[in-house]
């Protein structure tokens, strides 16, 4: 299962409770989340955002950078997860944003979005997360609290190139590889590589 979110700052990613999906495992490697975060910029007046995909069962993430969170690069940045993650993902859960949905615009608009549509194409289910109800995605909200903590605030951007560039080396070299307790102090990409080689799970 995946989730996906958008928001101007690290709001509401991917993470929902797992009560709330019983059917949903952690050992189905299926549960992923994706949402997008407001970056931190050089150049006034200029908004960069952070897409982020999370899998549920190992916390592996994969990030992307936009110059806009829009149904197109939501729909763009799924068919790269699709691409890049080793499962097939059967479910992503997203917040109501329009870059994803018009489920709250007024009544008559109630056309699938691009992203809804890629979704049906790639024999996706869409689960929606309950309006305003942000703790339904808490894992990663927590991780873009990371973010914020070791990237963030740490870091500057001098063009949209640069801060796709180092957004990529964070994610490869801190998140992915920092040991996790709710993962046993393993890492979110220890956890992933020992499940596709040996069928080995931190449960």
């Amino acid at each position: 299962m995946v989730f996906l979110n958008s928001s101007l700052y690290f709001v509401g990613l991917f993470l929902l409770d797992m009560c709330v999906f019983p059917f949903c495992f952690f050992l189905s490697l299926i549960l992923t989340h994706l949402s997008t975060f407001l970056g931190y910029i050089q150049e006034k007046g200029t908004k960069w955002y952070q897409y982020t995909f999370l899998d549920e069962y190992s916390r592996f993430r994969y990030l992307e950078a936009f110059e806009e969170h829009s149904t197109y690069t939501s729909a763009v940045f799924l068919r790269h997860v699709v691409e890049k993650f080793p499962y097939a993902i059967e479910c992503v859960q997203t917040d109501n944003g329009t870059e994803f949905t018009k489920r709250l615009l007024p009544k008559g608009n109630d056309t699938p979005t691009l992203f809804e549509n890629t979704l049906k194409e790639l024999g996706i289910r869409h689960k929606l997360i309950r309006p305003y109800t942000p703790r339904h995605n808490g894992k990663v909200e927590r991780s873009h609290r990371k973010d914020n903590e070791r990237f963030y605030a740490t870091h500057t951007f001098y063009s949209f190139q640069d801060f796709s560039c180092q957004l990529q080396i964070y994610n490869r070299k801190d998140y992915n590889q920092f040991p996790m307790r709710s993962l046993g102090w393993k890492s979110p990409l220890t956890v992933l590589k020992e499940y596709i080689q040996y069928d080995v799970t931190y449960v």
